[in-house]
């Protein structure tokens, strides 16, 4: 099934800052929520597998954290875990609130940092 409209820019606000967005509308009430890694934005971090999830039928809200992207917020490039959390909890209720997504049919999708593990050598 091929993906029938384009993703348009919205924006948010977390905390005292509005983040920024992709929403690609989708066709069967379920959304995903995605954001890359730690400090990686958008673009590069979730745009090919957005539009995979959207030509799947699936609603996409993908944003930039704070401080990245096109995303407002001071200092620029600084990332703070807690944060980001806020960011993830504000994404969520507000992706909720889009039309044609059901609320209780959202998932969340990102991209964990890689860990060393401390036991190899």
């Amino acid at each position: 099934m091929q993906g029938s409209v384009q993703r348009e820019k919205v924006r948010f606000v977390s905390g005292d800052t509005e983040c920024a967005a992709w929403h690609y509308p989708g066709t069967g009430g379920a959304c995903v929520i995605m954001a890359g890694g730690f400090a990686v934005t958008k673009e590069p971090g979730t745009d090919l597998f957005a539009k995979r999830f959207n030509d799947a039928g699936f609603a996409v809200l993908a944003f930039d954290y704070r401080r990245f992207g096109q995303s407002g917020g001071q200092p620029r490039q600084v990332g703070r875990v807690r944060e980001q959390l806020a960011d993830w909890r504000a994404a969520i209720g507000f992706a909720s609130t889009l039309p044609g997504v059901d609320p209780t049919r959202l998932a969340v999708w990102g991209v964990a940092p890689a860990v060393a593990n401390s036991a190899q050598r």
